[in-house]
């Protein structure tokens, strides 16, 4: 299947920066298979992507911090959530 490029899709500059842990959180089962995280929604989100998204694999440091403060925020969250059912929660771009 061939993937277009995200600049095509309207998506650059700091809006073009989502995909970085996107990919990462994609890739995190497949990459780092002894780390324990998966995403099973970006897995999804990445594989419907008709876009090329290899410019936004990182080096395995930065996929590693990408995916440590990924599983952070997910088990804050998940306490604060299952405190707080009703709550809603937005991300502004934590960790960018």
């Amino acid at each position: 299947m061939q993937r277009a490029s995200p600049a095509p899709a309207g998506l650059t500059g700091l809006a073009e920066t989502a995909f970085i842990p996107l990919v990462a959180r994609a890739l995190a089962a497949e990459r780092f298979p002894d780390a324990g995280f998966r995403d099973p929604t970006a897995e999804a989100i990445y594989g419907a992507l008709q876009l090329d998204l290899t410019a936004y694999v990182g080096g395995n440091a930065s996929m590693h911090g990408v995916i440590a403060r990924s599983w952070m925020l997910d088990q804050i969250v998940g306490v604060f959530t299952s405190r707080h059912p009703n709550a809603q929660i937005v991300d502004l771009g934590a960790g960018l």
